[in-house]
C-alpha cells in the first residue's frame, strides 16, 4: 500500500480545482469560446480555461438530479477556480477584461443549456476588486477545509505544510475582517 504524500494537503477544495481542471473538453464548445478571437489572441491560456469552463457548465445539466446543495456548491467552486485561474494568468487589471469575457461565456451556456436556476449557478459581473476576488476565495477554500483541517490538527496528525499555511492566512483574514467591522 503506497503511503499518503505527507506534503500535499488533499483538501476538499483542491478536490473541486483538480476535477475542474480534469475535465475533457469537446469541440462542440469551441464556438461559444473562440467568438473573440482578438481578444483571446494575447493570453491563449484564456482559450484553455474557457475551454474547461464549458465543459464544467455543461456537465452541470447532467447533474441536476444531484442534491440541491451539491449543485449550488458546484457552481461557488466553479466561479472561484474560473476567478482564480484567470487571475494567475493575466496580470494586473487586465484580469477583470477577462473575467468579464468568461462571464459572458458562462451566461450564454447557461441560457443556451438551460442550466439549474441556483443564484449560484447565474452569473453576474463582480463588482469587488481582484484583491477582494483572491481574498473571497480563500475564505470560501477554508470554510470548506474547516473539519478535514480541524481534524487533522485535533488528532495531532502529522503537520502538513499546506494545510498550516492555509490556516495561517484565514486566520489573517478573520482577525481583519474582525477589525474592519
Amino acid at each position: 500500500m503506497e503511503s499518503p504524500d505527507i506534503n500535499v494537503c488533499n483538501l476538499p477544495s483542491d478536490k473541486y480545482y483538480s476535477n475542474f481542471d480534469a475535465v475533457v473538453t469537446t469541440q462542440n464548445l469551441e464556438n461559444s469560446c473562440n467568438s473573440y478571437e482578438e481578444l483571446l489572441s494575447k493570453y491563449p491560456v484564456i482559450r484553455e480555461i474557457c475551454l474547461k469552463l464549458s465543459s464544467n457548465l455543461e456537465s452541470l445539466k447532467e447533474k441536476e438530479k444531484e442534491k440541491f446543495n451539491d449543485i449550488k456548491k458546484r457552481c461557488t467552486y466553479l466561479k472561484i477556480w474560473m476567478q482564480d485561474k484567470v487571475i494567475k494568468a493575466v496580470q494586473g487589471n487586465n484580469s477583470i477584461t477577462y473575467i468579464g469575457f468568461l462571464y459572458k461565456v458562462w451566461s450564454d451556456i447557461s441560457d443556451k443549456h438551460k442550466l439549474p436556476n441556483i443564484d449560484e449557478c447565474n452569473i453576474g459581473f463582480p463588482t469587488i476588486s481582484i484583491d477582494d476576488l483572491q481574498k473571497w476565495k480563500k475564505m470560501k477554500d477554508y470554510d470548506l477545509n474547516y473539519e478535514v483541517l480541524h481534524s487533522a490538527f485535533k488528532n495531532n496528525e502529522e503537520c502538513i505544510e499546506d494545510c498550516i499555511e492555509s490556516c495561517e492566512h484565514c486566520e489573517k483574514c478573520m482577525f481583519n475582517c474582525k477589525e474592519a467591522y
